[in-house]
């Protein structure tokens, strides 16, 4: 049976352009609409890690000044009232310590339907639900889009009227890559990639360039030549705030995650921006620490000054994302509603508010959303997602339909890109009635290229699907002994600790998962 899928990969994490702004860059899935659906390795599309941050500047589609404030709708009704009635929770370890309260409201849910009236906050205030259109104003994303297409067609113009100008391929690339990854167009992103090389040819020491191709090699996981490029700009002496970033990126997906948590912090710390602050939360989150995560996409929140609706979508996936995988399903529900009303365009915010409508047993919603997004995008995953929609309502020729549709999807994106489908590939392959030993090829290979913790908890349920036990204890072992503590790892070590017949271990394994996670069995299946 097809089950639901909540996180994506965390190597396909997104955040900061490394070309623009941290303000005004977009923080997408590298194939933003290719999150991870299924019953395996549920929730990654934008489980922070974050691990790979590399994102578009879709605040230089937009006016910079604030968009004009829409009439006000039953949320920002809801959120009128008095500041003074806001209690403060503790303040949080980070960057952010010293400088905001946190707003408590964790009734406004409740609240905003029930069109009872909550505290309007400040733009200091960092709160615990989203803000409202009224309190900050965004353009609307249609405008945001068009503009931005506008701006690719214009410098693919300015590009074809000379074809020597490297700055004419970095801001062609640069725009092209923007459009790929809002849309999650591999194909767009692997062009970018090319259109960066080209430039190179020209000009082979353009920081700017090489930028752009570390940008679109990082959502496509070819990690070699993003080091490759790195080292290039360092030897350069490129910026280093420019270089800092992608260092910690390469180095959190290489594995050495000590390393790179020291640099987030200090990047937080030394240049706190809506990015930098909210990378730091995503990895505080897998270690464990959901409270100061939370509060630190709070913070995050407040320093968002520009006027794209995405950026902030972004961040309320994320932070629906923390509560989807502590277990408050309907919390997690105002966040990803809250995204898609900013953003309802946005594949990331469509596919995760559809998720959330499943789990809430709001099936006519689910379907009427994941219907949207494959249209749009016609991501493999998403038909594996309805797929389970259709599965749990009886309707087993539809869902036959979109699995082979999801399957012919893989296959043809998993020849074209191997590095960036080796992982949403695999899931597929482990759902029942696949090939196994398909994904266990995929994980491998992927674990080898990018050998992280969560790279080894996938690898090791496909070695358990493969009956491969030995294999997996030995891999996932690797996880469990790293400094992260992520529910999923836990439930996979279980899952081996049970088959190995351990039950002192399983319940060790299960109760720390639980502890995250109470209801990781709706995400994740039984042991």
């Amino acid at each position: 049976m097809h089950g639901i899928k909540t996180l994506d990969r965390s190597c396909c994490q997104d955040a900061p352009s490394h070309r623009f702004d941290l303000e005004e860059s977009v923080m997408i899935h590298p194939q933003t609409a290719h999150p991870t659906h299924g019953r395996r390795n549920a929730g990654r599309t934008g489980l922070l890690v974050l691990a790979v941050l590399t994102a578009m500047a879709f605040g230089s589609a937009c006016s910079s000044k604030k968009a004009p404030a829409k009439a006000p709708n039953a949320a920002d009704k809801a959120a009128k009232g008095n500041d003074k009635a806001a209690k403060e929770a503790p303040k949080a370890k980070g960057p952010w310590k010293k400088k905001v309260p946190i707003e408590i409201d964790k009734d406004f849910a409740r609240r905003a339907r029930n069109k009872v009236k909550v505290p309007m906050a400040s733009p200091r205030k960092a709160l615990e639900r989203p803000r409202t259109p009224k309190e900050l104003p965004t353009t609307p994303f249609d405008l945001m889009v068009r503009t931005l297409r506008g701006q690719v067609n214009t410098s693919f113009s300015a590009l074809e009227r000379a074809p020597k100008s490297v700055a004419a391929h970095a801001f062609h690339g640069a725009k092209l890559l923007s459009l790929a990854k809002l849309e999650g167009d591999l194909s767009e992103i692997d062009k970018a990639s090319r259109i960066a090389t080209d430039g190179l040819k020209l000009q082979p020491k353009s920081p700017q360039l090489l930028a752009l191709r570390i940008e679109a090699n990082f959502s496509l996981h070819r990690w070699d030549t993003v080091a490759k490029d790195l080292a290039q700009l360092k030897a350069i002496k490129a910026d280093h705030d420019m270089i800092a970033p992608m260092e910690a990126e390469l180095a959190w997906n290489r594995g050495d995650i000590k390393t790179a948590a020291a640099m987030f912090s200090k990047i937080a710390r030394d240049a706190p921006s809506m990015g930098s602050v909210a990378r730091l939360a995503g990895a505080l989150q897998t270690f464990g620490k959901l409270k100061e995560a939370d509060q630190g996409f709070a913070r995050a929140e407040t320093l968002y000054t520009n006027s794209s609706p995405v950026p902030l979508a972004w961040l309320y996936v994320q932070r629906g994302l923390l509560r989807l995988h502590s277990g408050r399903f309907k919390d997690a529900r105002v966040f990803y509603q809250a995204a898609h009303e900013r953003a309802p365009g946005y594949p990331m915010a469509t596919e995760h508010l559809a998720e959330i409508e499943f789990l809430l047993g709001n099936t006519d919603r689910a379907l009427e959303l994941y219907k949207a997004v494959i249209k749009q995008t016609d991501n493999p995953e998403f038909h594996v997602a309805i797929a389970g929609v259709y599965d749990s309502l009886g309707k087993k020729k539809e869902a036959a339909e979109h699995m082979e549709r999801a399957k012919a999807r893989n296959l043809e994106l998993m020849k074209k890109f191997p590095e960036a489908m080796s992982g949403h590939g695999a899931d597929f392959f482990l759902e029942d009635g696949q090939d196994a030993s398909i994904a266990l090829k995929l994980l491998s290979d992927a674990a080898k290229s990018r050998p992280n913790p969560e790279s080894f908890q996938a690898l090791a349920e496909a070695q358990l699907a493969n009956d491969k036990l030995k294999e997996a204890q030995e891999t996932i072992d690797k996880a469990l002994n790293s400094p992260l503590s992520i529910a999923e790892i836990y439930w996979t070590g279980a899952r081996v600790a049970k088959a190995k017949g351990d039950q002192a271990k399983t319940e060790e394994l299960k109760k720390k998962a639980l502890a995250l996670n109470p209801k990781i069995s709706v995400l994740e299946g039984d042991l």
